[in-house]
């Protein structure tokens, strides 16, 4: 797949690639091991996408929940449930189906573990933490590509 949809707004990954492809972190040439950043353009635009993608979109769910649900809590600060139940009820379920459609193997992008990964996965461990945790029935194939990707030896830590 070389191109995607979400929020009505279309993506050729191809052509993200080629507008950051100059702009690769140089980290990935200094610290080549693990390769974290795809050498190809077509999966590093993809890759890009998928970090945006978790970034802006499920990031800014992921904090409605967990602001309200672990630091408001800590702090003694006001709640928010609506918030919180906007995010569940309407903000995380489109992107979660979207996700879902995504997960086609071990790895969002190609066959080794990427920033695409790290990047869709860690919000997943703070919502967890905040008790929220994809259902199984409804995302499969999410559910058991989060639990794979947080049971690595190098991000199980923070998911206990």
């Amino acid at each position: 797949m070389n191109s995607t949809k979400i929020a009505n707004v279309s993506f050729s990954y191809s052509t993200l690639a080629s507008g950051v492809w100059l702009h690769r972190c140089s980290k990935s040439d200094t610290y080549p091991e693990p390769a974290l950043v795809p050498s190809s353009a077509t999966d590093y635009g993809r890759m890009v996408w998928f970090d945006q993608f978790a970034d802006r979109f499920l990031g800014t769910a992921e904090c409605k929940v967990v602001m309200n649900r672990v630091v408001k809590k800590l702090r003694g600060e006001p709640l928010d449930p609506d918030a919180v139940e906007q995010a569940l009820m309407k903000d995380l379920p489109p992107l979660l189906d979207y996700l879902e459609t995504e997960v086609n193997g071990a790895f969002l992008v190609g066959d080794a573990l990427s920033l695409a990964d790290l990047a869709v996965a860690c919000p997943f461990a703070s919502l967890a933490i905040a008790d929220y945790v994809p259902d199984v029935r409804r995302w499969p194939r999410l559910h058991a590509y989060l639990g794979r990707i947080l049971d690595r030896p190098s991000l199980s830590s923070i998911r206990n």
